[in-house]
């Protein structure tokens, strides 16, 4: 297996190190000299995503509007590790066809598809993200990255999530196999990122 080196770009680690400022079991971290308005203002809450992580799909975006492209998602999750709960939202049968990224944490369906072909929210869906970030030590404000086909559950599972008092989840633009209403093909494969 050929490993390749990990080609770091100043806007990932100012995102990796402003994810680090705004995690509250760090607070050191809060006065580091940087640009912290790539994910989060110097007050720890979401900066406005870049042009390119913010999405053309209209059913892609959020009343929140935080958003990373596939490649700030997998870069910042290799600079931070745990610090970062990165969950695959699509359901198993889904996910088991078109791979899941290698970084991801885990695999929480957001959605389940009913008998006659229409989508529906998961039961227990917001429960098991906060049951897992309990048993993480980690609390509501840990930065959350969520992951689906195209990026549409993506951003129902944020809305929800959102609801529920969890404060910083980011939708990956495009998802893994870009977005249904652009010609323009971002997400996960796009960017030739690693799956399991």
């Amino acid at each position: 297996m050929e490993c390749k080196p990990l080609q770091i770009t100043v806007r990932t680690l100012m995102t990796a190190c402003a994810l680090l400022m705004a995690l509250p079991a760090m607070p050191a971290l809060a006065d580091a000299p940087f640009d912290s308005g790539v994910v989060f203002d110097d007050e720890g809450n979401p900066a406005p995503p870049s042009p390119e992580a913010i999405p053309r799909d209209d059913l892609v975006k959020t009343h929140h509007g935080y958003y990373l492209t596939a490649r700030e998602a997998h870069d910042v999750k290799a600079q931070l590790g745990d610090a970062v709960l990165f969950i695959d939202v699509r359901d198993t049968e889904t996910a088991s066809r078109g791979g899941t990224p290698k970084n991801a944490d885990l695999q929480i369906p957001a959605m389940r598809r009913l008998d006659n072909g229409r989508l529906q929210v998961a039961n227990g869906f917001v429960g098991k993200v906060k049951k897992t970030l309990a048993a993480r030590g980690q609390n509501l404000d840990t930065p959350i990255f969520l992951i689906c086909e195209n990026g549409r559950q993506s951003a129902t599972a944020a809305e929800l999530l959102a609801q529920s008092g969890l404060t910083r989840v980011f939708v990956v633009r495009g998802g893994i196999s870009g977005e249904l209403a652009n010609a323009e093909p971002a997400g996960w494969r796009a960017a030739q990122l690693a799956t399991k």
